[in-house]
């Protein structure tokens, strides 16, 4: 029976020696990408578990919790920015988001074209998105262990896909967590990362995938209807 991991869970997970480690291994591979966005004037959205990889310090850094994994609080001081939302109905307008990030959220939810859907409605017709999920052909997706072995995996070309068809651009397709997923070994992690980028290729343990949005897209018709119920559900959940 797999087990179901919880937003606190998770956040226990990255507060061990373990969770930090996969977290400095991730925050290298995407530091480009969100480097980009240190202008003040940037949106940055996390959708999932993503505190590990926002900027408490930023009052454009927000996180949008599913309710398939629940709530924790975030930032630990000062205003939260931080909610719980329906999947399938984001509360945010209309390009309203510059850099969003996904970890720990697209192997969670049920349908996964509808929150596509929402997610290209959000983002900014030059906005960028990064997707983080566990790869389909690597160690950590068979330990139960750590938040990586819930929910679905996805391989490369399942991701490739799954976006294409939403109307995402993908522009980087990269791999993290070369090393296995045991505390004890945690030690030899900064040799095997590197040399697994190198060497090892579609075996690390998460994907990640860079990608924009496809404004020459025609959203569906359906897309106008849930923005509305979207921004109706807007003043009170943000």
């Amino acid at each position: 029976m797999m087990i179901r991991w919880t937003a606190n869970d998770i956040d226990m997970f990255y507060k061990s020696p373990l969770g930090k480690t996969v977290s400095n291994s991730i925050a290298d591979a995407i530091k480009d990408q969100l480097a980009l966005s240190e202008s003040s004037k940037t949106q940055v959205c996390g959708i999932g578990f993503t505190a590990p990889y926002l900027d408490e310090e930023r009052q454009d850094h927000m996180i949008l919790m599913p309710s398939e994994i629940g709530l924790v609080h975030w930032p630990e001081k000062g205003p939260r920015r931080v909610a719980q939302i329906d999947s399938f109905a984001l509360p945010l307008p209309d390009q309203s988001v510059d850099v969003a990030l996904v970890v720990h959220a697209l192997e969670n939810i049920g349908y996964i074209p509808d929150f596509l859907d929402e997610l290209w409605r959000i983002t900014k017709s030059n906005g960028h998105v990064i997707f983080i999920t566990p790869n389909r052909h690597g160690l950590w997706v068979r330990s139960e262990k750590t938040p990586f072995g819930m929910g679905r995996p996805f391989s490369s070309l399942e991701l490739r896909d799954l976006l294409q068809e939403a109307r995402f651009v993908i522009t980087k397709a990269e791999h993290a967590l070369f090393f296995p997923p045991f505390e004890r070994l945690i030690s030899i992690s900064q040799y095997l990362e590197p040399f697994g980028r190198f060497a090892l290729g579609a075996l690390g343990g998460v994907n990640i995938i860079h990608a924009t949005k496809q404004v020459y897209a025609v959203p569906p018709a359906e897309r106008s209807k849930k923005a509305r119920i979207s921004m109706q559900k807007a003043a009170g959940a943000v």
